[in-house]
């Protein structure tokens, strides 16, 4: 991450998305494309500083019980430590029904690789982390979009996502046009091939249409 820092190309104010909602991979081996993709959407390119940023995740291990998870406390990163919106995690709590479960993210990579560039790219904002089971239900999915989408316009909304991977490229590629297809019309399908996070993305886009955002960019 050091390195990746150092040697980034300077920032160009031309390639900033407007956006507050982004599908962002977890698997390092595209780190300078994470980097370059997190500084689109950065604090560089708004004119207030995010306040907050939700990562929703996949639970890679099936670890603990819940359709959602979350913790509370800070991640150290090499640049510094990253910490958690303790307020914003009660709320998950009393209003949506989010466990706090700990040991879900001991291991849970695709909350703890985003954290260096959350806390290079987002200096002030503090992180609300949740894990997402694919098994979700609509109502879950909607309780908790609703609380999220309470939380206003200077939260940027992160959802963890690797498509297609570990499968022959022309199989990923083809996975990923039908997943991107979908993604377009604003849907996630249950049985969506290679995705690694539905129940994330269920939840990301029913926050999205709460907050008439559901507009695909890539």
């Amino acid at each position: 991450f050091e390195e990746q820092m150092q040697t980034r190309p300077a920032f160009d104010r031309s390639t900033c998305v407007d956006t507050r909602s982004v599908v962002f991979p977890h698997h390092l081996v595209v780190l300078p494309q994470m980097s370059a993709q997190m500084e689109r959407v950065s604090d560089r390119c708004h004119s207030f500083a995010t306040q907050t940023v939700v990562v929703l995740s996949p639970n890679h291990f099936g670890t603990g019980k819940g359709a959602a998870q979350t913790i509370n406390g800070r991640y150290t990163t090499p640049f510094g430590d990253l910490f958690i919106d303790h307020k914003k995690v009660a709320e998950l709590v009393d209003r949506a029904g989010v466990p706090l479960v700990p040991e879900t993210f001991v291991n849970e990579h695709g909350v703890a690789a985003l954290t260096p560039l959350i806390r290079t790219f987002f200096p002030e904002a503090k992180l609300v982390p949740i894990v997402v089971s694919g098994a979700i239900t609509d109502v879950e999915a909607q309780a908790l979009a609703a609380v999220i989408h309470g939380w206003g316009d200077r939260v940027t909304l992160v959802t963890s996502a690797d498509f297609s991977h570990e499968v022959p490229a022309y199989l990923s590629g083809f996975h990923d046009d039908l997943t991107e297809s979908w993604m377009s019309q604003s849907g996630v399908p249950s049985l969506a091939p290679a995705v690694d996070a539905v129940g994330a993305l269920r939840v990301a886009f029913a926050r999205n249409a709460l907050s008439e955002a559901q507009v695909w960019t890539r």
